[in-house]
């Protein structure tokens, strides 16, 4: 066998060796490790039906509201999850509603920030929901994600160390740089673009539980005094 045949078969084994470790490694971290596609796979392969109560909304209904075991409940929240994807979700998981159920929809200020500005928030949904139902990720970025995303915390990781170092950080700064981010993101959420579009979303969301037959609650969760200053 000459050297460049070698070479050639080499590079293509170690070539397949790679992809499919990440491969692999995607695959377990998607379905063991991130807790917004876990939660939702559950609800998808367990016989998980006629749930009387759900949630929509960011991350205040995902990490405030628990439902007590008597009750079947499921929180359909995700961090930053804007009226779009309230929808979507709730479009593709009604079949697991009881008739009569209850809907939860938080509204607040953060409510009307989103509009379709979500690059960042799409990547939430690439094992979710239909790659149609995404609104601004290339094909590239989406299949990426889809079939390799232990690359995306991998990402992450390298940008934590390299820009946030721990020496960084003593009591003081901690509790100042806290008061900073809020009301840098007060002021972002209070710019309220794309207005009229959120206002349009909930309406069809609302219009759509209405034919459904649901119960809808809107609820104001709690949000710092910062909002205030801003």
């Amino acid at each position: 066998m000459s050297r460049v045949k070698k070479f050639v078969i080499y590079n293509m084994v170690l070539s397949f060796v790679l992809v499919s470790t990440l491969y692999g490694l995607s695959w377990i971290w998607i379905n063991y490790k991130d807790e917004n596609n876990i939660k939702f796979f559950q609800l998808e392969r367990k016989d998980i039906k006629n749930l009387k109560i759900i949630n929509l909304g960011s991350s205040h209904t995902c990490y405030g509201i628990k439902y007590p075991q008597n009750i079947k409940g499921y929180n359909l929240g995700i961090v930053s999850q804007n009226f779009y994807y309230d929808q979507k979700i709730l479009f593709k998981y009604e079949n697991k509603l009881d008739k009569s159920a209850i809907v939860i929809i938080p509204i607040s200020i953060f409510s009307f920030y989103s509009g379709f500005n979500t690059e960042e928030i799409d990547k939430n949904y690439v094992s979710i929901l239909n790659k149609k139902d995404i609104l601004h990720l290339k094909n590239i970025e989406w299949f990426l994600l889809k079939y390799f995303s232990i690359t995306q915390p991998f990402n992450k990781i390298f940008k934590i160390v390299t820009k946030h170092k721990a020496s960084q950080y003593h009591e003081n700064y901690i509790l100042d740089k806290m008061k900073t981010d809020s009301l840098e993101a007060a002021k972002r959420h209070l710019k309220r673009n794309d207005l009229e579009i959120d206002i349009q979303l909930l309406c069809n969301t609302l219009d759509f539980i209405e034919k459904k037959g649901y119960k809808v609650i809107l609820i104001t969760t709690p949000y710092t005094d910062l909002y205030n200053k801003a």
